[in-house]
């Protein structure tokens, strides 16, 4: 504060009044766009320069990159050049955060005549000024080449040195409001997009289940961003079967959301050529690889329910096991012996196994967010911890899909920084109609 009130102290009222205006003039908009515009022609107007430009900070590489610059040689500085700090007059000024005047650009070591040879543009004094707003570099501005009045080449003085500096802090506070109100309307846009895109989303899930005699089957699906990669379906199959999947791709957000519905989508249309879920996933994974899309692979646990036999059977791809909790209490993970991610080779094999169930069984699928949830220690709830809470269930799958996530979110105290979540539940309560009706009464 004490150098900007020293600063104003030095330059004349005409010199005040001009910078007075000029703040209206940026602060009068919000558009980055503009600012810069407005803040470009400004400087080159009120310091008689014949070139100015405006770099900013690169977020990631903390690079200064050209954003805006005057006439036909600007637009090449903006195609080819950026700086980093330390380096060239641009980064020593970034990196000092203090101006820098330089009568002549040719006796200067840190001046870079590269530009000139390849443009033929004559560069003979630079005036460079950091833009700092809320005590952080967000840019440099600088000038070039001097006129008078009468259009006669001049040379850049501590008076214009003075009047820039106090222009750029004006300047800086324009662009930084600027920018925050960019981001805040493309986190706007992005939310709309998330909203609109976990609509979507949720028209691919089932709202209603199939209503089989002796059945009833939950789920939920929480994504962590509003939308995520891990979904499941439930679907009637020929031959009274139903058909039962949960699926986790790689990654989250939006893309993974996309990914993922086209999976499950491809899985229902395979499902319904094929009896054995081993040769649905076997297709459907070379399906995906054929298409190997950004790295992305997909975890996958498949069940085909026969209804009048009661006899479930059940294909993985990488997916964590189901949990078996019998009607005598024990409890059993269904494991695979074959199934590697699908989407990576597609000569993958997948083997089926088969389990008859009775009633008062209970299964539960799950994502691994389930079971890789950490607490403040860094331990994971693990299938172990999963089974301690399934144990104090004993109520239908809708009350078990909620105890189980309680239970999770208990583990992780509270911590709502979990991983994408999908769980579906199953039970058995009553026999089947073909072996109840075989049973003397």
């Amino acid at each position: 504060m004490e150098g900007n009130e020293s600063r104003a102290a030095q330059l004349s009222y005409k010199d005040l009044q001009q910078i007075l205006q000029v703040s209206k003039l940026l602060c009068s908009d919000l558009d980055l766009e503009t600012v810069l515009r407005k803040l470009l022609a400004v400087a080159e107007d009120v310091m008689m320069a014949e070139a100015c430009s405006i770099w900013l900070v690169e977020s990631g590489t903390n690079d200064l990159v050209c954003e805006i610059a005057t006439g036909q040689v600007g637009r090449q500085i903006r195609q080819v050049y950026r700086s980093k700090r330390g380096q060239g007059i641009i980064g020593c000024v970034a990196e000092s955060g203090t101006p820098l005047l330089i009568p002549d650009a040719y006796r200067d070591p840190r001046f870079n005549p590269t530009f000139d040879r390849e443009t033929g543009f004559r560069t003979r004094c630079v005036l460079t000024v950091p833009l700092v707003a809320r005590g952080k570099l967000i840019g440099v501005a600088q000038v070039l080449n001097k006129r008078d009045s009468s259009g006669k080449e001049a040379v850049f003085d501590e008076t214009d040195l003075l009047k820039f500096d106090a222009l750029a802090d004006h300047a800086a506070i324009a662009l930084e409001n600027a920018h925050l109100h960019r981001e805040i309307l493309e986190q706007k846009l992005l939310e709309k997009d998330v909203d609109s895109a976990r609509a979507i989303q949720d028209s691919f899930l089932p709202h209603t289940f199939p209503n089989p005699r002796g059945f009833v089957f939950a789920a939920r699906s929480v994504p962590t961003m509003g939308i995520g990669g891990d979904l499941y379906d439930v679907f009637e199959l020929e031959n009274n079967k139903v058909g039962v999947a949960i699926a986790d791709v790689s990654g989250h957000g939006v893309s993974a959301a996309l990914y993922m519905a086209r999976t499950l989508s491809e899985l229902k249309h395979i499902a319904h050529r094929y009896d054995r879920p081993s040769e649905s996933i076997k297709k459907l994974n070379a399906v995906l690889s054929e298409q190997f899309v950004g790295g992305r692979f997909v975890t996958l646990l498949y069940w085909v329910l026969d209804v009048q036999t009661a006899r479930l059977t059940y294909a993985g791809a990488g997916h964590p096991p189901a949990l078996w909790y019998k009607a005598d209490g024990t409890m059993q993970y269904l494991q695979t012996s074959k199934g590697m991610p699908m989407g990576i080779f597609d000569n993958a094999e997948y083997s089926d196994e088969t389990i008859q169930l009775h009633p008062g069984d209970r299964l539960l699928m799950y994502t691994d967010g389930v079971i890789e949830a950490f607490n403040s220690k860094g331990e994971p709830l693990g299938l172990e911890g999963l089974k301690r809470i399934v144990s104090r269930h004993s109520g239908g799958p809708e009350d078990l899909i909620r105890r189980v996530y309680d239970g999770v979110y208990a583990h992780a105290s509270g911590d709502e920084r979990l991983d994408d979540i999908a769980m579906v539940a199953l039970e058995m309560t009553a026999l089947p109609p073909e072996e109840s009706q075989a049973r003397p009464q």
